[in-house]
């Protein structure tokens, strides 16, 4: 459901772009707005790669007390 709601947002922002700029601007500010959404992406894989390397810790040590 909030995929659904972000795709009308962003294409509610798409056509507000198209409706008041040329379009190569337009088309230009769609590119950058997606470019700032692979960037936060990868800001949030990178937050959560410490958590993934505790839980790998974690389990290799489980997994040597069992051995």
């Amino acid at each position: 459901m909030l995929k659904l709601s972000q795709q009308v947002s962003q294409a509610a922002i798409s056509k507000r772009l198209a409706d008041s700029a040329p379009f190569i601007s337009a088309s230009r500010n769609v590119r950058s707005l997606s470019l700032l959404k692979a960037i936060q992406l990868v800001s949030v894989i990178l937050r959560l790669l410490p958590e993934f390397y505790v839980i790998l810790f974690i389990s290799l040590i489980s997994l040597f007390k069992r051995a």
